[in-house]
């Protein structure tokens, strides 16, 4: 896995020439940095129980299904569940990132047996980012299908959240010792910091390097697009977790502010970044 973003790194080149004159990339990406900027909380294990955890199990709701992806379908492994990696209760997150909804609970899902990069077009299969509001929720939690085996064991770990200082945003993670888990803000890269402009490509179906389809057109029509991207979650490796993305790597949900805005989680984009 992780040859697949050094590759990204290595071939950065095939991409930038039909991007470069439409988006000024330095200049881009300290517009981004400002806007990503506005509001974010880091997550800390709580010392009580909360409506937010990572693993466990996520809470029962009316219309509930365990999301399922796909892989190996050349082997005939259709259908795969994913994994719980947590459950924010977004009455306490509102109030550090403002264009979350204002309650219900978000659920993040990863094919953790996989653990699909986000780098590749087909990747998209291994992810699901689910809205439930607060009146659909039950009481209870939902029952994890037989097949996660151990993962549907894991008991949950309780979280809370705190402001953000600001001289710590987007501090690369190489230069900090201690796990960074966070909602919104900037993000703590452990390799590339355009994240939002991988996003962008990545979700409107092109690839990362050698796409013939990627034409200095397209990319100026998708240009302003980049700006709309959000970091949603980060979670970092962590043994206390228990968590390992990679090498001791992080894992990032991405969002466009507009849609998260009116709850609409269906293209959250995940990426893996790796030492």
């Amino acid at each position: 896995m992780l040859s697949g973003l050094r590759e990204v790194r290595r071939h950065r080149r095939d991409y930038r020439p039909a991007l470069q004159k439409c988006l000024k990339l330095g200049k881009m990406a300290g517009g981004c940095r400002t806007l990503l900027a506005m509001a974010g909380a880091r997550i800390e294990r709580a010392d009580q129980v909360t409506g937010s955890y990572f693993w466990g199990a996520p809470p029962n709701y009316r219309g509930a299904e365990w999301p399922h992806g796909r892989r190996h379908q050349r082997l005939g492994e259709d259908e795969y569940p994913l994994v719980l990696v947590a459950c924010l209760d977004l009455a306490a997150a509102h109030r550090f990132v403002p264009w979350l909804p204002e309650s219900g609970r978000l659920l993040f899902f990863y094919d953790e047996e996989e653990g699909p990069w986000g780098d590749r077009r087909e990747d998209r299969e291994g992810w699901r980012v689910i809205y439930v509001r607060e009146s659909d929720v039950l009481p209870g939690v939902a029952e994890a299908p037989a097949a996660l085996g151990e993962s549907a064991e894991m008991p949950p770990v309780h979280i809370d959240f705190t402001w953000i200082d600001s001289d710590d945003q987007g501090t690369q993670s190489s230069e900090v010792d201690e796990p960074c888990h966070q909602i919104g803000g900037l993000p703590r890269a452990v390799q590339s910091d355009e994240m939002p402009v991988m996003c962008q490509l990545l979700s409107n179906g092109f690839r990362l390097h050698n796409d013939p389809d990627l034409t200095e057109e397209i990319a100026e029509a998708l240009e302003p697009g980049i700006a709309d991207w959000r970091l949603l979650m980060q979670v970092d490796t962590d043994d206390d977790l228990p968590a390992m993305w990679g090498d001791f790597g992080c894992i990032y949900f991405w969002v466009r502010e507009q849609e998260a805005r009116v709850a609409d989680f269906q293209n959250v984009w995940v990426l893996v970044q790796s030492h």
